[in-house]
């Protein structure tokens, strides 16, 4: 199953994590985890080009994690945006993903 995490405080997206597999169909036939490493992926490239280094990112093998180092409106509308997009894959595959949003 693929995990996502988000952490939010007084209402602002802080942090972000997807990790994990869909397993919802052979190794490089998987469309979950296909729509998901798409979004991922493209999320941590917009946040990368877009916001002059407020958020650290890491990829790695099974994981993306975005952590908010200065908030502003741009990224918080990107973050909100992928996090929609993972919600609409959430709502047709509740079996491979599962979304976490947590408020301290």
């Amino acid at each position: 199953m693929v995990n996502v995490k988000v952490l939010k405080k007084e209402d602002l997206i802080k942090s972000l994590s997807i990790s994990g597999h869909a397993n919802a169909g052979d190794y490089g036939n998987d469309l979950v985890c296909a729509g998901v490493s798409s979004i991922s992926i493209g999320l941590a490239n917009a946040l990368d080009k877009l916001t002059q280094s407020l958020c650290t990112i890491n990829i790695d093998e099974n994981l993306v994690s975005i952590e908010v180092l200065d908030s502003d409106v741009s990224i918080q509308m990107i973050l909100q945006t992928g996090i929609i997009q993972l919600q609409t894959i959430e709502e047709q595959f509740p079996k491979n993903i599962k979304i976490k949003i947590t408020e301290v």
